[in-house]
């Protein structure tokens, strides 16, 4: 999980000091909070995600959307983490400890 913070450094590090949507320091003021956030949405988030849609898979998995093709089935899943994830955000707003990480 610390290789994606770092690739993902990597590639948008120099594409925001190329096209900024506003200038400032690569460690700005609110850097531990950014770190805190992303430590948490890989640690704690993710992994509730990935168990949620390990929860749902066999629970949808019938033979009526087994016998679906392919990529209905991909973009069923997809809009099942979406759903999930809007899931997610919405509890970010509204329970008090997650909030103060999500604010």
């Amino acid at each position: 999980m610390l290789l994606n913070l770092a690739w993902m450094g990597a590639i948008f590090t120099p594409l925001e000091r190329t096209w900024p949507a506003r200038t400032q320091a690569l460690f700005r003021p609110g850097w531990r909070t950014d770190l805190c956030f992303y430590l948490v949405q890989m640690f704690v988030f993710l992994p509730l995600g990935a168990a949620g849609m390990a929860w749902l898979a066999p629970r949808v998995a019938s033979p009526f959307v087994l016998e679906l093709p392919g990529a209905v089935r991909v973009a069923l899943a997809v809009v099942a983490g979406d759903l999930l994830a809007y899931a997610g955000h919405r509890l970010q707003h509204a329970w008090g400890p997650l909030w103060r990480i999500h604010a």
